[in-house]
């Protein structure tokens, strides 16, 4: 069983702990026996040649193989699988662009057959795929305890690639639509409505768009490019969520709160997210 991560706290100041730890952590994580397996099992058989049908008739290959795309809940849609990979990532009206996500298509385009039926992998791509599932594996070990922390991280590693890969502020928001982790923190850190889903995509596209400029700032793709964008927005995220569950033992002035809660004057939630805004 692989070591499980430490977290100390719920929201922004676990988030912060685990930020603070993540290197030694990981690195603790990666040395777990299930890890290290599905590593060398990896690089093993991702260095030969090999079919499709391989690959798919191989659960031990094919479940780290799916969790270094992020697609470790397609595991049991053999079928589903089986043709993002086949119809290949070329045709505009193929299985894996027609899903709208990024992360079928590079699994469509790292697994792409030659002539022969064959898939070869460069040692580079094996390489890539081997870093991906360490830091997928770590994030879902993380999930195991707070979901929140799972979607902060996974969304420090996907959004900035999506906003500079981007052609457009509306083809951005397309993407982020059909990626349910990255919407759950946008929905948050935005303050977006529950019935947006309800609207026509367009009119999402351009509802978070306006949303993000009050929010983000006057270019949002181009701040949520760079690091710093990236931290205000989890931070966003991960406090809204505080605010809605209310504050905890570990909210910074809790106790205080807890005391104010009973009196008069300025009110508890109030007071809280005044003391969060300057987290």
């Amino acid at each position: 069983m692989a070591i499980q991560p430490s977290i100390v706290g719920t929201d922004l100041p676990g988030y912060l702990f685990l930020k603070a730890t993540q290197d030694r952590q990981q690195t603790a994580f990666e040395k777990s026996t299930e890890v290290k397996r599905d590593v060398e099992t990896l690089r093993e058989k991702l260095a030969q040649p090999f079919k499709l049908d391989e690959l798919m008739g191989d659960r031990s290959l094919l479940r780290p193989v799916l969790q270094s795309f992020g697609l470790e809940e397609e595991l049991d849609k053999g079928a589903f699988v089986r043709r993002i990979i086949q119809e290949g990532p070329d045709d505009p009206k193929g299985f894996a662009r027609r899903l709208n996500n990024a992360d079928y298509l590079e699994l469509s385009q790292a697994f792409k057959a030659d002539t022969e039926g064959q898939i070869r992998l460069s040692h580079g791509q094996i390489e890539d795929i081997v870093e991906n599932y360490k830091e997928r594996a770590f994030q879902i070990a993380v999930g195991e305890q707070d979901q929140d922390m799972r979607l902060a991280l996974n969304f420090e590693k996907e959004v900035s690639d999506l906003a500079a890969d981007s052609s457009s502020d509306k083809a951005f928001w397309f993407k982020v639509i059909g990626n349910a982790p990255l919407m759950e923190v946008f929905k948050s850190a935005l303050i977006v409505p529950d019935g947006l889903a309800n609207l026509d995509v367009d009119k999402q596209a351009d509802y978070l768009q306006e949303r993000a400029e009050k929010v983000i700032g006057d270019d949002p793709r181009a701040v949520l490019a760079t690091k710093e964008g990236v931290e205000t927005t989890i931070r966003k995220f991960l406090v809204q969520n505080q605010i809605a569950n209310g504050p905890s033992a570990l909210t910074p002035g809790a106790s205080a709160l807890t005391l104010l809660g009973a009196g008069g004057g300025l009110g508890s939630q109030s007071l809280f997210g005044l003391l969060l805004s300057n987290a």
